[in-house]
């Protein structure tokens, strides 16, 4: 039971400092443009960057539940292999969620 509320909260973790790591390249990558163009970037990313988090805590809640009732693997077992992995995929999406975010800024300050 405690690797099915541990896994999640671990994972979120990780895929918060991620982006927070990240947020603060976007901050360098945003240097130069105007304040509401790079606000709107920062938004993109930060919207993107939350369901990115929470979309990888279901997920690997789901993937705990799966390895231990469905394949009989130890809660210790699965915990070890989804957080890593989910990791991963975590660092993965919030550097696409980066590229989002300068993309919206260069398209703001290009449109409008």
């Amino acid at each position: 039971m405690f690797a099915k509320i541990i896994t999640p909260v671990i994972t979120i973790l990780v895929s918060i400092a991620v982006a927070v790591v990240l947020f603060f390249m976007l901050m360098l990558g945003l240097n130069g443009f105007h304040g509401t163009d790079g606000g709107r970037g920062l938004f993109a990313f930060a919207a993107w960057g939350v369901f990115t988090a929470l979309l990888l805590g279901l997920l690997s809640l789901l993937s705990v539940n799966f390895l231990i009732n469905r394949k009989q693997k130890s809660a210790m077992f699965a915990a070890l292999v989804v957080v890593p992995v989910f990791a991963v995929v975590g660092v993965a999406m919030n550097f696409v969620c980066l590229i989002i975010g300068i993309a919206v800024a260069e398209i703001s300050r290009s449109s409008f």
